[in-house]
């Protein structure tokens, strides 16, 4: 019997691993932007936080664009149903795209009340607003990029989507640190850096999907 679960076992790792690296890409995003822009003091600090909060709750309410994706492909490839599986990303994709924009609008347009229902006053709301309506382009390329992982994960394939997490992680550090630093962009700079690095991300998952 252990002979027999031990392979199992070192297969279930083998895909678990990786999986979790993956998942791991959009907090490590924020704990970069975190690390960089605590240099700067404790309102741009705060206004990250603020932002941090809010993105979190609004984006994990779309995991299933993710969860929903790993199930169907991996149900469509096992039937042998492989154009039933592109199809399904496909919509997967549209749907990403549908929402994404539909919450950036929302963001955009309700940015003020947002943030001041987050309690957020004084010399705090300037720098919390401009991340918040910076940021809030990154909608589409996040849910593109949820997506992205879903098929991977159907796929039986965690490894891929691990390499684009790091790749995308590290370009967010050189952006932003450029960005916020050089630049003189402050908290905005970090705002920039986590969108451009999520596009990216995103971009890179539409080229190997098609």
């Amino acid at each position: 019997m252990r002979r027999l679960v031990r392979p199992i076992d070192r297969r279930i790792a083998h895909l678990a691993l990786p999986a979790i690296g993956a998942l791991a890409a959009d907090p490590l995003l924020t704990l970069a932007d975190t690390a960089l822009v605590g240099r700067l003091g404790p309102v741009p600090l705060a206004a990250l936080g603020v932002n941090a909060a809010i993105f979190t709750t609004i984006f994990v309410t779309f995991n299933f664009l993710g969860y929903g994706t790993t199930a169907a492909v991996a149900r469509l490839r096992g039937a042998g149903d492989l154009d039933g599986a592109a199809r399904y990303v496909a919509q997967a994709l549209w749907l990403a795209i549908a929402i994404g924009l539909t919450a950036s609008v929302l963001l955009q347009s309700g940015a003020t009340r947002i943030v001041r229902l987050m309690g957020v006053t004084g010399v705090l709301e300037e720098p919390t607003l401009s991340y918040l309506r910076i940021r809030s382009f990154a909608a589409v390329p996040f849910l593109i990029v949820m997506v992205g992982h879903g098929m991977f994960r159907g796929m039986l394939d965690t490894r891929t989507p691990m390499r684009i997490a790091i790749v995308t992680n590290i370009v967010n550090v050189i952006i932003s640190a450029t960005l916020i630093y050089p630049a003189g962009l402050g908290v905005s700079g970090a705002a920039w850096g986590t969108l451009l690095a999520q596009t990216g991300a995103a971009l890179t998952f539409l080229r190997i999907d098609t």
